[in-house]
């Protein structure tokens, strides 16, 4: 997989975590506590997965970029 599309899925898996937390502040403005509650934790978990994406994406780049500027 290419670093392009590894971040591009990593950028899009985090915006939607935090498209399911807004949701969940606004379930929890409207006193639907429980259903806030049953989203709040996949909410989470999307967004993490989301910047892992990101966040692997640069270390590969880091190794890359170093790879290419090592003596031989």
């Amino acid at each position: 997989m290419s670093h392009f599309v590894r971040e591009l899925l990593g950028w899009v898996l985090a915006a939607a975590g935090l498209g399911l937390i807004a949701y969940v502040v606004v379930l929890a403005a409207n006193r639907m506590v429980l259903e806030a509650l049953a989203i709040s934790f996949p909410a989470s978990v999307v967004f993490r997965v989301g910047m892992g994406f990101v966040r692997m994406t640069v270390a590969a780049r880091i190794v890359d970029a170093a790879k290419q500027n090592a003596a031989p």
